[in-house]
């Protein structure tokens, strides 16, 4: 491939929704979560749906979280995928005769729908809401009394002065 260099990618992307996030390797994670909080808190949107390819699906998986973390009452569904990218390489040098070439890489995707109805329990990569744990009243624990440990190592000198 040293003799060829990259003109172009192609892909097959759909127009994003409304309640749709397409997460970037490039966006801040507060950011990406205070826009999902928004979406359902003060959009009106009852779910919200965050996309990631490639790299930048650990940040979706981080986004998701700390948006759960903020709201726990949120279903989530989770689909793991692959989409086509087709990359267009072509010759750096004429003279060589070389062709174009066309290569189909499988990029990882995931996609997250969060929502504050309930989704379909039996699909695959659905998660419930976090059942919240009643707090017991708590014991003070008792410490057990400490005792003061001898000095193996004094600073004082035991020889008497002559």
């Amino acid at each position: 491939m040293e003799h060829y260099e990259k003109k172009g990618v192609r892909r097959n992307v759909a127009k994003a929704e409304d309640n749709e996030i397409r997460i970037s390797g490039h966006a801040r994670v507060r950011v990406l979560v205070s826009r999902a909080l928004g979406k359902l808190q003060s959009d009106g949107h009852r779910s919200v749906v965050l996309k990631g390819e490639g790299h930048s699906c650990t940040k979706t998986i981080s986004v998701a979280e700390i948006v759960k973390r903020r709201l726990p009452s949120l279903h989530q569904n989770t689909r793991i995928l692959y989409s086509d990218v087709e990359e267009v390489w072509s010759p750096k040098d004429a003279t060589m005769e070389l062709d174009e070439l066309e290569v189909v890489r499988k990029l990882p995707s995931i996609h997250i729908a969060l929502s504050m109805d309930p989704l379909d329990s039996s699909a695959d990569g659905y998660q419930a809401p976090k059942q919240k744990k009643k707090k017991s009243p708590s014991k003070a624990k008792k410490s057990k009394p400490t005792t003061p440990k001898k000095d193996t190592f004094s600073t004082r000198s035991t020889v008497a002065p002559t």
